[in-house]
């Protein structure tokens, strides 16, 4: 960009306002570093003190966008004791805030962090290399810090397999393997692993194992190159076999298997039923004690309501209730049963326990306490306005004046009409 500026147009009343566009185009300019500056008294001197950081991301598989995002990401890798805080003033002036005492342990911290972060997202052979840069100004020692990372090429996944080594474990697990994050020929990355983890414990959860978490489960991963370990008598094979070796470290595989714990727990690898279902509709805190005196009923589906008085039709509940007695545990009918009571508004608050039957194998006792909201609601507001006319020559006089004007809005709503829940 190319800026001409007449100076014989410019007088002495409009002076202040050129001055302030030379500030406002210094201050988006490449020099703007002349100006950063460390406030006094703020840094110890004749110690070394960092002054600036910047990261620089070479290698990697990555779209323009991604690579950007990235080096954003890495920035966040940096330790506390490695960061500049830099307060823009005035567009020109840079003043550093606190300026760190530099120590290369921080900046190696940082790097490692970096270096982590990398492997997260697939890169298991990212290096890094700083290059530190001491400038003596005005008594000052500023140490420039650069992280040259080179993220290399991303480990991608050769083959993925279930080795549950539990039938019905094992049978769900293929059943919905379309649905799996571990994708072959893509990176390997923890935010994948993890997903695919959770993903599973999500899926036996809802097929009746009430008890098994992610503790139950271990990824397992095997990046050894065979052409290594089959070395053969014939020296040609083994340059052929080394040529492999060598191209597999250019594009390294890794091989992923999906195990459970040998130290699981046994009662979290057993599936469980839904055995009885107690309703209370009107539960309330003291009722915890185990001494309030309940009537008790029992609904077409055989639930058992226990109740101080009715305040909601059976029916209206065995709508809104998706555990049934006699089926698998699903995790997801336990979340629906929760969420559909608590929008109806007649609850305050929805809690559901699930118990295991004494004495019985995978049998799951269900506690649905309700504790009521106020059935009325009133609400009451006063709204007030406010409008000033000035007398004009679009305005006559008998027009002109100021206006006050006021509202009272009242509402009165019944959260439970005819028990069926109906506001």
């Amino acid at each position: 960009m190319r800026l001409k500026i007449s100076l014989q147009k410019i007088d002495v009343k409009n002076t202040a306002c050129f001055l302030f566009i030379l500030i406002l185009l210094s201050g988006c300019s490449q020099v703007k570093n002349i100006f950063t500056y460390p406030k006094k008294n703020i840094y110890q001197h004749n110690k070394p003190f960092l002054y600036q950081t910047s990261i620089e991301l070479k290698g990697g598989v990555f779209t323009g966008e991604e690579r950007k995002n990235i080096e954003q990401r890495l920035y966040t890798q940096l330790d506390d004791s490695s960061r500049v805080i830099v307060n823009d003033k005035f567009f020109i002036f840079h003043p550093i805030i606190n300026p760190p005492a530099f120590d290369t342990s921080q900046s190696n911290r940082s790097a490692t962090n970096m270096k982590n972060y990398l492997l997260h997202i697939g890169y298991y052979s990212a290096k890094d290399s700083i290059v530190f840069d001491t400038l003596l100004w005005n008594k000052q020692q500023r140490v420039t810090v650069k992280y040259l990372i080179n993220a290399g090429t991303p480990t991608l996944i050769d083959t993925f397999r279930y080795l549950l080594k539990k039938p019905d474990l094992q049978a769900i697990a293929l059943h919905t393997a379309k649905n799996s994050f571990i994708v072959q020929n893509e990176p390997v990355t923890k935010l994948n692993v993890l997903s695919e983890i959770s993903r599973l414990v999500d899926t036996f959860r809802n097929n009746g194992y009430y008890k098994f978490t992610s503790d139950e489960l271990k990824m397992r991963g095997d990046s050894t190159i065979e052409a290594l370990t089959n070395m053969s008598d014939d020296p040609l094979e083994n340059l052929q076999l080394l040529a492999e070796a060598n191209e597999q470290r250019n594009k390294p595989t890794v091989k992923l298997a999906l195990l459970l714990n040998p130290s699981a727990d046994s009662t979290r690898l057993k599936q469980y039923y839904i055995n009885n279902i107690y309703i209370y509709p009107d539960y309330y805190p003291e009722d915890a004690s185990g001494v309030a005196n309940f009537n008790e009923t029992k609904d077409m589906a055989g639930n058992i309501i226990r109740f101080h008085k009715t305040i909601i039709l059976n029916g209206f509940l065995m709508q809104n209730l998706y555990l049934k007695k006699g089926n698998l545990y699903r995790q997801e009918e336990y979340t629906k049963t929760v969420n559909s009571f608590a929008r109806l508004g007649v609850w305050q608050n929805v809690n559901i326990q699930l118990k295991e039957k004494k004495d019985s194998t995978g049998l799951l006792d269900v506690y649905i306490q309700l504790l009521p909201a106020k059935k009325y609601g009133f609400e009451a507001t006063i709204e007030a306005s406010y409008s000033a006319n000035s007398n004009s020559n679009n305005v006559s006089v008998a027009n002109a004046g100021n206006l006050l004007g006021g509202s009272f809005n009242m509402s009165l709503q019944n959260r439970n009409v005819w028990k069926r829940g109906i506001k």
